[in-house]
């Protein structure tokens, strides 16, 4: 006789007999008697093992000031696509991807010893971002600023990856703003509604001073904000000055 119980998000399929399968990205625990070598077994039938933590993201990016409000060029979004924090506005130097910690750090240590003028910016085009034919994010590209952000994307994106001892970016440099993200529930069709947006949607007028420097991960709690800014300093200044 087969039942179904809800765990989280995911089913669990088990019959009376203590045998049973989970539907998922979870793994069950061995629940066959006199298996395992003596190791102790579930005290529940089908006892759900949650799968590892996938590792947080990191990276180096410049912050885009929340009071210059580009995040409002973001308004009126089709549904199952998610607007960016305006706290959350930045333009990425170096991703780091998926590291430790300690190689986060080394990449901002590496970085220390330069400093670069204050870049004055203004938004471009409307950008639907990664695969072609399957776009996932969507932000502004740069007019003004363009040519200055792409040379620090190259030359100092570089040497914060080597520090991490990261694969480094073989692509030429776009610099660019994220501010809205395709969910997962919104599926293709959010992703087709998007790009069917952003080739009406107008870029804000507004120029920005990018002035600060950041490292960030995720946030701990992203249904509010995606990331987490750990460290900031001035681009004209060096991590001593601030």
């Amino acid at each position: 006789e087969i039942s179904a119980c809800l765990v989280g998000s995911e089913m669990c399929i088990r019959d009376r007999q203590g045998s049973g399968h989970h539907q998922g990205g979870e793994r069950r625990k061995n629940t066959q008697a006199g298996h395992g070598g003596g190791a102790k077994e579930p005290s529940v039938v089908g006892e759900i093992v949650p799968a590892p933590p996938q590792p947080a993201n990191w990276f180096i990016g410049l912050v885009v000031p929340a009071e210059a409000g580009w995040c409002a060029a973001a308004h009126g979004l089709p549904g199952g696509v998610r607007r960016f924090h305006p706290e959350d506005l930045h333009i990425t130097l170096a991703f780091l991807g998926p590291c430790t910690p300690e190689q986060a750090q080394r990449a901002w240590e590496a970085l220390a010893p330069w400093r670069h003028p204050t870049i004055a910016a203004s938004a471009g085009t409307w950008l639907a971002l990664g695969a072609p034919s399957r776009p996932t994010a969507f932000g502004l590209g740069l007019q003004q600023g363009h040519d200055p952000v792409a040379a620090l994307i190259e030359d100092w994106g570089h040497q914060a990856l080597a520090a991490a001892e990261r694969p480094l970016e073989r692509r030429a440099a776009l610099p660019h703003v994220t501010l809205a993200r395709a969910t997962r529930r919104g599926g293709e069709e959010a992703r087709q509604a998007m790009v069917r947006w952003i080739s009406q949607a107008k870029p804000p007028s507004t120029p920005v001073q990018l002035e600060h420097i950041g490292l960030y991960t995720w946030a701990a709690n992203r249904h509010e904000r995606l990331f987490e800014r750990l460290h900031q300093r001035r681009l004209d200044q060096l991590e001593a000055e601030v």
